[in-house]
């Protein structure tokens, strides 16, 4: 993650929509974390069982083929 640009849609790091008709938990904040390089990405609330949610992010740069987690 500290080599891609990341687009942020209103502050954020990433999008989350819904699949269907469902609430769709509105994003808290979203950071970079360069120990890990991970996305992390914090709801104000609880993301409903059984209901399907599209996250969209978009990024500029190269991704590395050795990625875990």
């Amino acid at each position: 993650a500290n080599k891609l640009n990341f687009t942020t849609f209103k502050g954020m790091h990433a999008k989350l929509s819904s699949l269907h008709e469902e609430a769709v938990p509105a994003l808290q904040k979203s950071w970079l974390t360069a120990r890990t390089e991970y996305l992390v990405i914090q709801l104000q609330s609880k993301l409903k069982a059984g209901a399907m949610y599209a996250l969209h992010t978009e990024f500029m740069g190269e991704l590395a083929d050795d990625l875990e987690g």
